[in-house]
């Protein structure tokens, strides 16, 4: 018989109710409902809006999209096939999360306001420290030096490499997906999904703590250029529409790139269980951190401290995993302990 230690029946309900849910949820999801809450609170701190309603309507429209996708597979497909859409769409489902809390860093609703990182430092910026490290190492900064080689054929390939950064964190869930379907075994990379999730997600905050603590500018906005990146319609949309999200006044984060940070425990992922797709992306993803230079959007410094960021998320999931499925574990074994 349990013990409810004087609880009412509706507390007893409530505590049932919380520990079979915190047993079901995993880490990532626990981490960015946190982190929203969070941000959410610097942003109401700061006197900002709770969340950038565009980041909501973002995720309401990511939410109806797959729920409608799954209810049309849901009979027209066999229930393996429904089971492992449904683990890939709880799989994907953070990592669309992060693009709200990466929202969260904007000031859109003044757009002549500075953004919230730079709003907490009172308007300081450490950008010089950057363009310091670069011209150590170089003489002069990357962007200047890659000036001779802008052209329009050039700028428009590295403009696609740079925006199909947001397809790349969920190419191996994808990878994953397929192979689960034609072996017809479930379990399988079962544990490499679920690590990988966790070094996205536990790089990506690593990331945005880098965000709030070193406010900084693009190059592309600290330094007067003589040669603009000229390129064709498609380069100019992109920087219309990107125009949106970073400009003078919304640009912080910088340091470390993500860009570079995410995409490299992509390449280690898809190394670790597909080796042909990983050699596939691998000139690709070298591009998209070169273009981060040519575009420029970000200094060499940045991309150094994108790797050490991934090399960091890698070195700890690991030990999170763990821990996390040992707490899981007490959760669910104190769930049944107090099953009457």
């Amino acid at each position: 018989m349990c013990q409810y230690y004087g609880l009412t029946d509706n507390g007893i309900f409530l505590q049932k109710l919380i520990i079979r849910g915190l047993g079901k949820l995993r880490f990532e999801e626990i981490v960015i409902i946190i982190f929203l809450l969070l941000m959410s609170l610097i942003r109401l701190s700061a006197g900002f809006s709770l969340l950038p309603k565009e980041s909501m309507y973002l995720l309401l429209v990511f939410t109806i999209l797959l729920l409608n996708i799954y209810s049309y597979l849901r009979f027209s497909h066999s229930r393996f096939f429904r089971i492992e859409f449904f683990n890939m769409i709880r799989d994907i489902f953070p990592i669309l999360c992060l693009i709200a809390i990466y929202d969260c860093f904007t000031n859109r609703g003044a757009m002549t306001a500075p953004e919230l990182s730079h709003y907490l430092h009172r308007g300081k910026d450490y950008t010089f420290l950057l363009a310091r490290a670069d011209k150590w190492i170089f003489g002069n900064q990357v962007s200047f030096i890659l000036e001779p080689m802008i052209n329009p054929i050039l700028t428009d390939f590295l403009t696609l490499c740079y925006v199909s950064f947001l397809f790349y964190p969920i190419l191996p869930h994808i990878c994953f997906f397929i192979s689960a379907l034609r072996s017809g075994n479930p379990e399988r990379h079962w544990k490499e999904r679920r690590r990988y999730n966790i070094q996205i997600i536990l790089t990506s905050l690593l990331g945005y703590v880098g965000y709030l603590l070193f406010p900084t500018t693009s190059p592309v906005f600290y330094f007067d250029y003589t040669v603009d990146l000229h390129g064709g319609q498609f380069s100019e949309k992109v920087h219309q529409a990107l125009a949106c999200y970073r400009n003078a006044h919304m640009d912080c984060c910088l340091f470390p790139s993500l860009h570079t940070a995410l995409t490299f425990i992509v390449l280690v992922c898809l190394f670790k269980n597909y080796r042909p797709v990983a050699w596939l992306c691998t000139p690709l993803i070298f591009s998209l951190w070169f273009s981060t230079l040519y575009l420029e959007k970000t200094f060499f410094v940045d991309i150094v401290a994108g790797l050490v960021t991934a090399l960091i998320g890698l070195s700890i999931s690991p030990f999170v995993d763990k821990w996390w499925s040992q707490r899981v574990m007490r959760i669910r074994n104190l769930g049944h302990k107090n099953e009457c």
